[in-house]
């Protein structure tokens, strides 16, 4: 069950800084619209070419993440992001013995070796990074992989791809200090190793077009016409109504970006009478869950002013960062990182500010029936 309002967001706030967890962009709504906006003009800016207040890059549908360092000392090491360091591969066996995770040493000891080739890799630096791929021996011939949901294309010659995403400081003790969203992946350069540049650079020309440019801007002031002070103050606190609200309206989002990809009231009341229908609920005496469909129907009905502006922003919203995206599909073929078979990449990732002082990152990801969410969530591999 998700926390109570404030656990809710001291976890979130551990979340972010552990993991990297990025928000989507529309789902800046219900916390500080403004910063939703500014993420908007800046991927905007960035698309046509112009000035833009942060950064943009690609957002890669990886395998294990992973973070690959040289400390301070000089010594090699790997890891999963927020767990332990491994400097020699007795420390993986014994790691993967201990806890019955023969998986560790498949994963971390040939990494460890490639990361051990990787000359330019500064004492002290940490990167963070996706695996797309990995393999005992280099690949022959160009190949496919898939190391979650969407297929890359690898070219031949790679024993190891790597989608890098964080650059750090490493402190003696093995403490991480971010320094950058867009890390230097030339220090990861290696025999057998490839890591594809996701930051958008000069290079790549993402030029609007007028028409997209255009519908963006309807939907945006379209948008914020329906955030009054009122609207936003209220969806600030949206998730601090009730617990089980709360879970509730964070489940019937995950849902509707698999599936519709537009929020509605009736939807959200379709989706909470049926979610109270399913076997999660059935320890719950029947006067329980009358009295809790109670509840959380006069939630609704009290706030159905409030609610409707917000859906009518989250989708306009939705419909903005949709044609961001099909710009972005129309010429991935400038990227480094390539889909296979006419793929589409999970998406882009804006950066504003400062890494490791005052940076938000938001991450725009198609929905509905053709998106992302729906295609993770169908992913065989996962069932």
């Amino acid at each position: 069950m998700i926390k109570s309002f404030i656990s809710f967001l001291t976890e979130a706030a551990k979340v972010h800084a552990t993991t990297g967890h990025l928000d989507h962009v529309e789902a800046l709504l219900y916390q500080d619209p403004s910063k939703a906006f500014r993420h908007f003009d800046n991927a905007v800016n960035r698309f046509q070419n112009k000035p833009a207040e942060g950064k943009i890059s690609q957002k890669a549908d990886g395998g294990t993440s992973v973070k690959i360092a040289r400390m301070p000392d000089g010594t090699p090491a790997v890891g999963y992001k927020t767990g332990e360091w491994f400097t020699t591969h007795q420390q993986i066996e014994d790691h993967a013995k201990k806890n019955k995770a023969p998986h560790y040493k498949k994963i971390f000891s040939p990494l460890l070796n490639m990361v051990s080739g990787m000359k330019k890799l500064k004492k002290g630096t940490a990167i963070q990074a996706d695996i797309i791929h990995q393999s005992d021996t280099p690949t022959e011939l160009p190949g496919i992989s898939q190391p979650n949901t969407i297929k890359y294309k690898i070219e031949k010659g790679h024993k190891l791809v790597l989608a890098a995403h964080s650059q750090y400081r490493v402190k003696k003790s093995g403490e991480l200090k971010k320094t950058s969203s867009h890390p230097d992946v030339g220090m990861l350069s290696a025999e057998g190793v490839h890591a594809p540049e996701l930051a958008m650079k000069d290079n790549i020309k993402l030029q609007l077009h007028p028409q997209r440019t255009q519908a963006i801007s309807d939907e945006l002031a379209s948008a914020k016409k329906a955030m009054s002070p009122k609207v936003r103050k209220f969806a600030s606190g949206v998730r601090g109504l009730h617990p089980k609200f709360t879970q509730f309206f964070d489940q019937y989002h995950s849902h509707s970006s698999r599936t519709s990809g537009v929020r509605s009231i009736d939807g959200l009341r379709d989706y909470i009478d049926r979610f109270m229908s399913k076997k999660a609920q059935s320890s719950l005496k029947p006067t329980t869950q009358t009295a809790l469909r109670t509840t959380i129907g006069g939630i609704i009905d009290t706030h159905a002013h409030h609610f409707g502006p917000i859906f009518d922003a989250h989708n306009a919203m939705i419909r903005a960062k949709h044609h961001v995206l099909d710009q972005m599909r129309e010429h991935e073929g400038q990227f480094q990182l390539q889909t296979h078979g006419g793929e589409e990449h999970e998406g882009i990732v804006s950066s504003i500010g400062s890494a490791g002082v005052d940076e938000h990152q938001a991450k725009f990801v198609r929905e509905g029936p053709a998106g992302f969410p729906k295609k993770n969530n169908d992913n065989p591999r996962f069932k």
